[in-house]
């Protein structure tokens, strides 16, 4: 049955709400920490909080499917992550923002796995590329709010904003119910029963796990890290240091719509290799822009524009490269080991930047993208594709 215009339109605009929080706590650290009375690396206590709430729901999304249409988890999650937005725009202690960290990473992780699962399954691959571009305007959108919070207010009145707005989504979400197509196949309980072990087992999966940990790693790095960098290191005051995480996600969210436009004349892997090459050349720039400030905002939009084309494109890759009846098993496994790198990596990089240098930061971003070519190219070295067994 064919989608309409509208659920698609609906899809597109809870992928944005999904990333408008994303980035909020990144870009109003600076002065949060301050209110909470915490250390610049305490963030990362909240990103691993986040993380295995995350991860929960990623690994009990599969038998959720299984019981609940993808409308309806769509909207429970929103009103639940619209909900804890509101509650934290009034918390007075950090060990309260780490509680509510819980059902906001619960309802970002359904909201993800029940929307790419979708998606994969019965959409287009250029759908895939818009989806991760709704994403990206959320998560552009979200710093640009907390910037004029800052500005003009308190970095809790962006969290507010926010959180009303995703209740309305919430809301439009309920009221698009009977535009849904009713897909009267169930999930296959091939999906839901799969076998860990054999799927680590066909070849390039484990490379492709690999790099969606580090490209996970790095893009939530930046996305933490980026206005502090800017902060304390480039010097720049709070309201323009949370600019540098609005640059970076506005880029990475326009490369993101290029690929899509473009992606029926150029392979995937184009635009993968690209992005990978070009974070040590945005990293070169980050780090000498200490001596030439005016490179800092061209060093922060070409970090986003080859940050961006990297996941949507390796996601792409994978039904050619495992083939459609793996496809699930595939995705289930990348996106809940990739979240380990801003569940655990992310929170390890901020204890370095608190305790060593936050000018390391540049170099960091340098090695992981060494590190993910090499591993890149492994992983597209031509093999077959293995039928799986019954």
């Amino acid at each position: 049955m064919k989608l309409s215009r509208m659920v698609l339109i609906v899809i597109f605009v809870v992928f944005i709400a999904l990333g408008l929080p994303d980035a909020l706590l990144g870009a109003s650290w600076n002065q949060s920490r301050l209110d909470f009375e915490v250390e610049i690396g305490s963030i990362g206590f909240f990103s691993l909080v986040s993380y295995l709430s995350i991860l929960l729901a990623t690994l009990i999304g599969p038998r959720v499917l299984m019981i609940m249409k993808t409308k309806q988890i769509l909207f429970l999650s929103v009103l639940l992550m619209g909900l804890t937005l509101t509650a934290i725009s009034q918390v007075q202690t950090f060990t309260s923002l780490l509680f509510f960290a819980v059902p906001l990473g619960l309802g970002s992780g359904m909201i993800d796995i029940s929307l790419q699962h979708y998606v994969a399954s019965r959409l287009k691959a250029s759908h895939m590329n818009f989806l991760h571009s709704s994403y990206g305007i959320g998560v552009t959108a979200g710093p640009f709010l907390m910037a004029a919070a800052l500005a003009f207010t308190v970095w809790r009145q962006a969290y507010l904003w926010i959180g009303i707005v995703l209740i309305m989504v919430a809301i439009w979400v309920l009221i698009s119910f009977p535009w849904w197509p009713d897909h009267s196949k169930k999930h296959s309980p091939l999906d839901a029963n799969a076998k860990i072990k054999e799927t680590f087992q066909t070849p390039g999966v484990k490379n492709s796990i690999l790099i969606f940990l580090v490209t996970v790693h790095v893009e939530s790095m930046m996305g933490v890290f980026m206005a502090t960098y800017a902060f304390i290191v480039l010097g720049f005051s709070a309201s323009v240091a949370a600019l540098a995480t609005t640059t970076f996600f506005a880029s990475l969210t326009l490369i993101r719509l290029l690929t899509g436009a473009l992606g029926d004349r150029f392979h995937a892997s184009f635009f993968v290799k690209a992005g990978q090459r070009g974070l040590l050349i945005g990293a070169l720039l980050l780090a000498i822009s200490v001596q030439f400030p005016f490179l800092s905002f061209i060093s922060f939009s070409v970090l986003g524009l080859s940050m961006g084309p990297i996941y949507p494109n390796m996601m792409h890759m994978n039904k050619e490269r495992f083939g459609a009846q793996k496809l699930s098993r595939v995705m289930s496994l990348q996106m809940v080991i990739g979240y380990t790198g801003f569940g655990i990596l992310t929170p390890i990089a901020g204890q370095w930047f608190e305790r060593v240098s936050m000018a390391s930061l540049p170099y960091f971003i340098f090695i992981m993208g060494t590190l993910l070519i090499g591993l890149t190219e492994n992983y597209l070295k031509p093999h077959p594709v293995q039928v799986l067994k019954p």
